[in-house]
């Protein structure tokens, strides 16, 4: 289970980080750019969970580090 502390705050699963990083670090500062990084963020853990999350837990922590990058590069690009 991916993990994240940033001072006070502590998080787990992969969805709640990126939502907090985009908050806190990305330009999500409307309703509208938030709802653009939410919708990716919802569609990577719906769809890509199957894909990249394996049963071998050493693979699905490297996996979901990964994910992590790739969604977060995403968002910080629009």
């Amino acid at each position: 289970i991916p993990g994240l502390r940033d001072d006070k705050v502590e998080l787990f699963e992969s969805g709640a980080i990126l939502l907090y990083l985009s908050d806190k670090y990305g330009e999500s500062n409307t309703p509208e750019k938030r709802a653009d990084a939410a919708k990716w963020i919802v569609w990577a853990n719906a769809e890509l969970d199957g894909v990249l999350f394996t049963r071998d837990i050493e693979v699905g922590l490297v996996c979901s580090r990964m994910l992590m990058v790739v969604v977060v590069v995403m968002m910080m690009e629009m």
